[in-house]
């Protein structure tokens, strides 16, 4: 409620039960979003990451070379073979991180249209979740360090290339689902209203 008492000047979104659409887009920016990450992330090629040997002493390879959602399911379980809990894990993060997108006040700061927006909100994600995720993927380079230290640097990079750009992708596909509406009857931001009336 404004200063002056009046209910209407709460936007849409935050009006319980008025606006359903911010909410909506929220959801499916979350799971259409984690969907495409899937995607980059399945097509990506990791030649020289190995999970560890096998009961049968052969090497282990990605399952099903997806590398975010075996990062997420050995953080979870201890087990990165666990695909399944990793995906799992990957889109109720993803689509819990779309609500504070969303319904926060990040995009207000972050000049440029919606793409600009959903790259650096992307690169906020990786920079938070990097930091955990990607020292669990050391152990799985040692087939590339057998191959001495520039193999090793490439294998290194192509892994942190691969993170950094699924989580790019899922955040364009975020802002492309909930743009953002700088008209100026929105009040410059949110979607589904602004943050107040005029």
């Amino acid at each position: 409620m404004s200063l002056s008492g009046r209910p209407d000047a709460l936007a849409e979104r935050y009006a319980p039960g008025e606006a359903a659409g911010p909410l909506l887009r929220a959801i499916l920016g979350g799971l259409v979003g984690s969907l495409v990450l899937l995607a980059l992330d399945r097509i990506w090629p990791e030649p020289w990451l190995v999970l560890g040997a096998g009961a049968s002493g052969d090497a282990r390879a990605l399952p099903l070379g997806l590398l975010v959602p075996a990062l997420l399911a050995d953080l979870l379980l201890g087990q990165p073979d666990r695909t399944a809990m990793g995906v799992l894990g990957l889109v109720l993060g993803l689509t819990t991180a779309n609500f504070v997108y969303v319904y926060g006040q990040f995009r207000r700061f972050v000049p440029g249209g919606d793409l600009w927006r959903g790259v650096a909100w992307a690169g906020l994600l990786a920079l938070l979740a990097g930091g955990t995720l990607l020292p669990r993927a050391i152990p799985w380079l040692e087939e590339a360090a057998a191959g001495g230290a520039a193999r090793l640097l490439i294998a290194a990079a192509l892994l942190s290339l691969e993170f950094g750009l699924a989580i790019v992708a899922h955040g364009l596909t975020a802002a492309l689902i909930s743009p953002t509406n700088s008209g100026p009857s929105s009040g410059g931001d949110g979607a589904g209203g602004g943050l107040i009336r005029p």
